[in-house]
């Protein structure tokens, strides 16, 4: 049965004819009854659901089924659930020192074809088939990780690209990126944080840090991993692989492969949770 996607939306107020925030931009709703299936899709946002739900919802509030998923496409509301390619290798590039032994025990550990690297090795970043690209920083230098980023967007379009750094006692790994997917990318959470920072502020010294840093142009501190949370990082960079570059025993969709992953460094506990796209990010003027 065929599936879509609800995409990420706000309703910005409950006027009588509110405001729809979406990738789209923003667009008022005259119809009542639109309104009213839109609030209660709000629990379907960035989750999947059959044709079928959707087109109940819809009736149930007395649309045309076909016209109002014609109007939400058109508002970049709703949207065909496209399947990642299928990722045959990953590459992790690290900046701080990993022993051959390691990188050795990394490679045969992953189920698919894995390689950790240096990222000041100065490699192409470029590959032949589909691949997963990880890259991971101690020191997040943002102008350095804009360059290599889009570098490897352009050169990979089928490729998928996930960052991870860290703030404080937390490693923070970003949703994989597939440009032929057109998912939310790395820096629709690190220039919204910058975004939102500048523009109230906050109490969150890393945030705040961040956005100093991005305006001084320079590198943030540089994190020391001990020998445990190299580890925790490690295996999870791999346990990440595994998940997408691997034949899985059950059919995976879109949002349960595609999100961001949070390890606390010092319990090892795990968050996931799925990304939205940020409005001024370069990777929606693209789509466009």
């Amino acid at each position: 049965m065929k599936k879509m996607k609800i995409c990420n939306y706000e309703i910005l107020n409950f006027d009588a004819e509110p405001l729809i925030y979406s990738d789209h931009g923003i667009t008022r709703i005259i119809n009542p009854q639109l309104v009213r299936a839109l609030q209660d899709l709000t629990k379907h946002r960035n989750k999947t659901v059959t044709e079928l739900q959707l087109g109940k919802v819809l009736s149930d509030y007395c649309l045309d089924p076909q016209e109002a998923k014609d109007y939400l496409r058109r508002l970049e509301i709703i949207d065909n659930l496209r399947p990642p390619p299928v990722l045959t290798n990953t590459i992790i590039y690290c900046d701080w020192y990993i022993s051959q032994s390691t990188k050795d025990q990394i490679a045969s550990s992953g189920q698919g074809i894995l390689e950790v690297k240096g990222i000041a090795e100065n490699p192409t970043f470029s590959a032949h088939t589909p691949t997963l690209f990880i890259l991971v920083y101690t020191k997040l230098d943002l102008t350095e990780l804009r360059g290599i980023y889009y570098d490897i967007i352009d050169k990979n379009p089928k490729s998928a690209i996930s960052v991870g750094f860290t703030s404080g006692n937390v490693f923070h790994l970003t949703e994989p990126h597939i440009p032929a997917v057109n998912n939310p990318c790395a820096f629709c959470t690190l220039d919204r944080i910058i975004y939102y920072q500048n523009m109230r502020g906050s109490h969150h010294h890393w945030s705040k840090l961040l956005a100093f840093c991005h305006s001084e142009n320079i590198a943030l501190p540089k994190k020391e991993l001990e020998g445990m949370e190299s580890a925790l990082v490690l295996g999870l960079l791999v346990r990440v692989a595994n998940r997408l570059t691997c034949n899985q025993q059950r059919k995976s969709t879109q949002d349960r492969l595609l999100h961001s992953t949070t390890l606390d460094l010092e319990t090892g506990s795990l968050q996931e949770a799925p990304s939205v796209h940020w409005s001024l990010c370069k990777c929606l003027e693209e789509k466009k």
